[in-house]
């Protein structure tokens, strides 16, 4: 919806700025709440701040009732023939993707940088312990990881705005990887601020890769492929997270090595499918924000 009001205003070149800064107050929120969420469970129990976690949807629910869509297509159709359209949708979207080798590879790296963010998420909490932060300090260091985060979307149009997008793709594989060795190799109380690499890809990669992603997609099919790109981080995932089930028990400096290596092997074969999409696949169509 960002991208089609940008659009519609000649204004899409800016969609990265505002996607960073939209993600960036997200990140904000997530920071002051990790902060509030400890202060009200400890100071008035779980129940309450479980309870508290209501008020984000109901603001979100009365700005909502107030955006307007921009060249809206109205129709009056049963309930039967917008299923079947959508089913339409979904399936012309699918082929579209897989017949876009530019976008298919976006998606595809999306995912793998993505699912693979999850992987180290829930060694977060194992690894500030293995390392000796006290547990009151854990509130503070998710704290610490959002407002970073936070920082880098809002900062990332501008940080990359003169880098070529191959560039870009380099940066956040390296932020991706470094901070996965030195985890596992210099163990400290505040080694967990490597953790900080993480969180500057995922304060980046969003804008990035949607803005990738958007720009040579037909209009009806963008929200639709977004989706599919979210899909996929959970399919990489749910089907590589097995693996670190598996060698549990070996410890979790071994655990890390692993997502170090494995993140690797995935990471070299995207480079390598990248240098082959031809050419063609990198201009943007003219009618690509016409409905087809």
């Amino acid at each position: 919806m960002l991208y089609e009001t940008l659009k519609a205003l000649d204004r899409e070149n800016e969609f990265k700025r505002h996607e960073g800064r939209s993600r960036a107050l997200q990140m904000y929120s997530f920071a002051v709440c990790n902060l509030i969420g400890g202060v009200v469970a400890y100071n008035f129990g779980s129940r309450i701040a479980v309870l508290a976690t209501a008020i984000g949807p109901v603001i979100s629910f009365l700005i909502l009732t107030r955006i307007l869509e921009v060249n809206k297509v109205q129709k009056m159709e049963t309930l039967s023939q917008s299923w079947k359209e959508y089913k339409t949708l979904i399936s012309s979207s699918f082929k579209f993707v897989l017949k876009h080798k530019l976008i298919q590879w976006n998606i595809l790296f999306f995912s793998i940088i993505t699912g693979s963010s999850v992987w180290l998420l829930w060694l977060y909490q194992p690894y500030m312990e293995f390392t000796g932060l006290p547990i009151w300090f854990f509130g503070v260091a998710f704290a610490i990881f959002n407002f970073f985060a936070a920082t880098m979307s809002g900062l990332s149009n501008r940080i990359i705005r003169n880098v070529s997008t191959s560039k870009v793709y380099i940066l956040l594989s390296v932020l991706q990887l470094v901070p996965l060795l030195f985890m596992a190799t210099i163990i400290g109380r505040f080694s967990f601020l490597f953790i900080l690499g993480h969180q500057a890809v995922r304060g980046m990669l969003r804008p990035v890769i949607s803005n990738e992603i958007l720009k040579y997609t037909y209009s009806d099919k963008r929200a639709t492929v977004l989706s599919l790109a979210s899909l996929g981080s959970r399919l990489f995932f749910s089907l590589t997270s097995p693996i670190f089930i598996l060698i549990a028990n070996d410890g979790l400096i071994k655990n890390i090595f692993m997502q170090f290596y494995l993140l690797i092997f995935f990471l070299f074969i995207m480079y390598f499918s990248y240098q082959k999409i031809p050419q063609k696949y990198f201009t943007v169509k003219d009618d690509v924000f016409d409905k087809q």
